[in-house]
């Protein structure tokens, strides 16, 4: 979301009045807290899985702003985000937008804006308040950005147990779902997003997860707040939100389903290929191109894994067992393989990718993780032409 977002310094010296600074500012009795639900976008994938924020609105103090737990996303889209989404260059913020900007954003875009209004007394909204104040006037900042725990949720739901006066009970519902379930549901519509992020996107994330951890999702997060009662010492319990209505209502739109998936791409690359190297075998021509073409792509998707496992080390992608499959070494079988110079090296290094390979495929028997439809058909790509250069380089010698 491209926000023309406040600095907290600048807001709190909109908030103030003369020599009053912002934090001195209580709210009146008029002031109203609620929790905004946004509908996904498909702009950029830190959108395609809806945002959350709050919402303070008082008439005396004259404001009525949504405040931001993120990244403030002011560099531009396309696969760049992928990468930025698992790395940890970016510290979450808090920042603050006026309500009609972010009320315009959602109806210019079509996407619903759900208001979920606390109903929470005067004490305690004043406790959430002068909370939100202290985080902005100690810059706003917090630790990196997690996608999975650490996102526009996270700063929300955490007030909430601290300001309010008792005991929030959620839920305790099982859901039998993995962080990945609920990734693949919400990207359903995106299935290139779907197939980028799991290959970033390691064993970590496999295992079920409680209902309170699902609130990474906005969406799950909205059902829980729905549902919630707040127990006070004396056993006393009431609904945490008061009421809840739409501040832009949501859109009937049918279930996108693209054609040219990567599971269906991965397929007829693989026909392709295997077309080509049956005509290869019976020619006995070695094709060098397809090798060091296939080999180089995977090569490079292998740096990438590298660096995310091993350089970044973020929980939600290490372990992964994908690195025996795409991993750096594929840029030397890319060389090897294309100059008839290093047919020697070339073999070598298709029995260790077929080594690498069959390590991949026990492994995963005994320590299972998610395959994406467009997995099997590329492994299947990489073990085919090993195994042909392999045979290639035996008949030749003969």
């Amino acid at each position: 979301m491209a926000y023309k977002y406040l600095a907290i310094g600048l807001l709190l010296y909109f908030l103030g009045v003369g020599q009053l600074s912002a934090a001195n500012k209580k709210l009146s009795e008029q002031a109203q807290i609620s929790i905004l639900i946004g509908e996904p976008s498909d702009i950029d994938i830190f959108s395609m899985f809806g945002h959350a924020a709050l919402r303070i609105q008082d008439p005396e103090l004259a404001i009525d702003y949504v405040f931001n737990y993120g990244i403030p996303r002011s560099f531009t889209g396309g696969v760049v985000n992928y990468f930025k989404l698992i790395q940890r260059d970016f510290s979450n913020e808090l920042y603050a937008v006026p309500y009609t900007d972010i009320e315009k954003e959602y109806l210019d875009e079509k996407r619903s804006l759900n208001e979920l209004t606390l109903n929470f007394s005067q004490e305690e909204k004043e406790s959430l308040w002068q909370s939100l104040l202290t985080i902005a006037s100690g810059g706003g900042k917090s630790s990196y950005y997690n996608l999975l725990n650490h996102n526009c949720i996270f700063l929300p739901l955490a007030l909430l147990e601290k300001d309010a006066a008792g005991t929030i009970i959620f839920s305790q519902q099982r859901t039998g779902k993995s962080y990945r379930d609920y990734l693949n549901q919400c990207l359903q519509e995106h299935p290139w997003s779907s197939f980028l992020l799991n290959i970033s996107l390691g064993r970590g994330i496999e295992r079920p997860i409680s209902y309170r951890e699902s609130f990474f999702l906005p969406s799950n997060f909205e059902a829980g707040l729905l549902s919630a009662n707040v127990t006070d010492s004396l056993g006393n319990a009431h609904p945490l939100i008061a009421h809840s209505h739409y501040l832009v209502p949501p859109e009937k739109r049918p279930l996108v389903s693209p054609f040219f998936t990567p599971a269906l791409c991965a397929w007829v690359l693989f026909a392709v290929v295997l077309l080509l190297s049956a005509f290869e075998w019976k020619s006995k021509h070695i094709m060098r191109w397809i090798d060091a073409i296939l080999f180089a792509l995977a090569g490079i998707s292998g740096c990438y894994l590298f660096y995310i496992q091993f350089i970044i080390t973020q929980w939600l992608s290490f372990p992964s067992w994908w690195i025996l499959w795409m991993h750096p070494l594929h840029l030397l079988g890319a060389v090897w393989s294309a100059s008839k110079r290093y047919d020697k090296f070339a073999t070598y290094y298709h029995i260790f990718n077929l080594s690498a390979l069959s390590v991949m495929f026990i492994g995963t028997c005994f320590a299972a993780q998610y395959y994406h439809p467009a997995f099997p058909p590329l492994m299947l790509l990489l073990a085919l032409r090993s195994g042909i250069r392999i045979r290639l380089r035996q008949r030749t010698k003969k």
